[in-house]
């Protein structure tokens, strides 16, 4: 299924799968592909007039250097697809959000391996500000040893287990989740875990015997609540089976995880578990607080897992960024 018409990919240091993922992607997608690099602006501390025009000849350098090494990139992909590159100045997040606005961009691709060892596994502040404020899918890519996804892991959640049609955000996330990431099983021999993770209100107060339930009640009354949520994420399934169609949903080997418990822990767990390396995900806060624009459950999620992330924006989303 043609997911993307238009991916942008952004340049980082380690650049090498990551590339072949988003031509592959292009290709398969017949779409148009976007190499992006950006140079930072010169640093307020370059010095006086001598020393700055020091500083510009060596951003000048960089800029033609970015822009030789992007043109060697495209090469093989040009009898392909239609692909553009360009080397922008500015702040990195900055650019690529406003790219996007400008140029409607329906996916951003980006490396985020910076280290190797425990600190890749963390997210840099770009790569968060990305999360936060770019208004289309954001795929953040870790290094691994091929282009391809093998094990992906999408979490869905809702708001109310009787209303899989009103307006919330949720609703509109998890038909995304949904489709994007059975979209992406079916480009390969790719294994798809769908996670729900729930929590019981109470539950403390049902085990300690201060609810007046029995052990039989108190067993039953939490079996009833993990069933009621699988029959909501198979009602899910079963829209997205009418909506792909049965030829594309019955390709996809799919296996269903209902979790009781804390999602910031159970979902970093399971993608352990695993061995999963694509987590496709919704970001949105249910704060309500302005500027606040990922929940707190999704930015720990992030912190916590070592593979790459899908994030997916509600319908309706507006970036706090502005073309300049």
């Amino acid at each position: 299924m043609q997911r993307f018409k238009n991916i942008l990919y952004v340049m980082n240091n380690n650049d090498g799968i990551s590339i072949k993922r988003a031509g592959e992607l292009a290709v398969r997608n017949n779409a148009k592909l976007t190499l992006l690099d950006i140079v930072e602006v010169i640093p307020s501390w370059a010095g006086d007039r001598s020393d700055r025009l020091k500083w510009e000849k060596i951003q000048q350098l960089d800029i033609k250097a970015r822009t030789k090494r992007l043109a060697s990139i495209a090469m093989p992909y040009r009898d392909k697809i239609a692909i553009e590159t360009k080397v922008l100045v500015g702040k990195k997040f900055l650019e690529t959000i406003r790219q996007v606005l400008k140029y409607k961009h329906d996916l951003v691709m980006k490396d985020t391996s910076i280290s190797q060892g425990l600190m890749s596994r963390v997210f840099t502040t770009g790569d968060m500000h990305l999360l936060r404020k770019c208004p289309c899918p954001v795929l953040l890519t870790k290094h691994d040893n091929q282009s391809d996804f093998s094990n992906i892991l999408a979490a869905v959640d809702f708001d109310d287990l009787n209303d899989l049609d009103g307006p919330s955000a949720n609703n509109s996330l998890n038909t995304q989740i949904m489709d994007m990431s059975i979209s992406l099983a079916n480009t390969g021999n790719c294994n798809l875990d769908f996670i729900h993770v729930y929590q019981v209100i109470g539950e403390g107060v049902l085990y300690s015997g201060r609810s007046g339930m029995s052990d039989y009640e108190v067993a039953t009354y939490m079996e009833d609540m993990r069933r009621d949520h699988k029959s909501v994420v198979t009602k899910l399934l079963s829209r997205a089976k009418k909506r792909l169609g049965e030829k594309l949903f019955d390709s996809v080997n799919i296996k269903l995880h209902i979790v009781k418990g804390n999602p910031k822990i159970k979902i970093p767990e399971k993608a352990q578990q695993l061995h999963t390396d694509l987590i496709v995900m919704g970001t949105v806060a249910r704060t309500g607080i302005p500027g606040f624009f990922i929940g707190n459950t999704a930015e720990t999620i992030l912190n916590n897992i070592n593979c790459s992330v899908l994030a997916l924006k509600p319908e309706g989303f507006i970036s706090p960024v502005t073309v300049a």
